[in-house]
């Protein structure tokens, strides 16, 4: 072998052993790490939007928020109660779906002389829009169902008298966000508001933006169970 042709050896050898080097390194950079970074939270995002069910079950402080009307006198004190909840939702691949709704509450107000509790019960459809980014999951709804109103009055003239008890028709609305701890499993909070309409047996004179029933509002912590 000539001299010249044992340099041009030694060159192509050298070379070669650089690109390996240097291609090697190429995934040693942050910028490739990043990358795979990236991957995992598109994996986990994935994960999360393949939930198509979902278990709610929650509690929390209560309000009536409407005008309460007492013989000639009214009360417009927001009086403070509880609420709790069990819902159940299904949401399809673009994030709407359908809901099922139970909600109870309990509130009670001081007149006068005398102490009215009331126990509603919502139960009834919903729709539900959701949305998750990450372990994050958004969801707003709008349902309507049918109500019960159960009023109970205690107080120094009366023992116990059960009045104003009525089945009626309700219309609710709902913004929920939860913190996906696992697959499966999350936490979250809600605002919940509702309107129950009821019929006017005693025939009290409304004015014209004003409805016979109940509005009420609560804001719910609970457990979610993800399918």
């Amino acid at each position: 072998m000539t001299m010249k042709r044992f340099f041009i050896t030694m060159m192509v050898a050298a070379v070669a052993v650089v690109a390996q080097a240097q291609e090697e390194n190429v995934w040693e950079k942050p910028e490739n790490k990043a990358v795979v970074v990236v991957t995992e939270e598109e994996d986990v995002e994935s994960v999360s939007k393949r939930h198509t069910g979902a278990l709610k079950v929650s509690a929390g402080p209560a309000w009536i928020t409407s005008k309460m009307y007492v013989s000639e006198n009214n009360y417009e004190r927001n009086e403070p109660g509880f609420e709790c909840a069990v819902n159940y939702e299904y949401i399809g691949r673009k994030g709407w779906g359908l809901s099922v709704d139970i909600n109870y509450n309990r509130t009670g107000y001081d007149y006068a002389y005398a102490k009215s509790v009331f126990h509603l019960i919502h139960f009834g459809p919903g729709v539900v829009y959701a949305t998750t980014e990450g372990h994050w999951r958004l969801s707003a709804e709008l349902g309507a169902g049918v109500t019960y109103c159960e009023e109970h009055v205690s107080g120094s003239n009366v023992n116990v008298w059960s009045g104003n008890n009525q089945a009626g028709f309700g219309v609710n609305a709902r913004l929920g966000a939860e913190y996906m701890i696992s697959e499966k499993f999350g936490i979250g909070i809600d605002l919940n508001s509702e309107q129950m309409y009821l019929h006017n047996k005693v025939g009290l004179n409304l004015k014209k933006n004003e409805f016979y029933g109940i509005a009420h509002s609560a804001i719910l912590l609970g457990a979610r169970f993800y399918y």
